[in-house]
């Protein structure tokens, strides 16, 4: 079964166009535990993930 493999980039654009504000550095030191989002900016994140993982 072949993996679905999400970029950095790919992710960031999906929760841009959810309405994210972070750039692409923040959201990366979202990832990596450097930095906390806000309860918006983790909602949003959630979406782009579940856009990305069904589409």
């Amino acid at each position: 079964m072949a993996q679905h493999v999400i970029t950095l980039e790919d992710l960031w654009v999906q929760y841009w166009a959810n309405g994210g504000c972070a750039k692409e550095e923040e959201l990366d030191a979202y990832l990596n535990g450097v930095l906390e989002p806000d309860a918006f900016e983790l909602a949003v994140l959630g979406w782009a993930l579940e856009d990305l993982a069904i589409g």
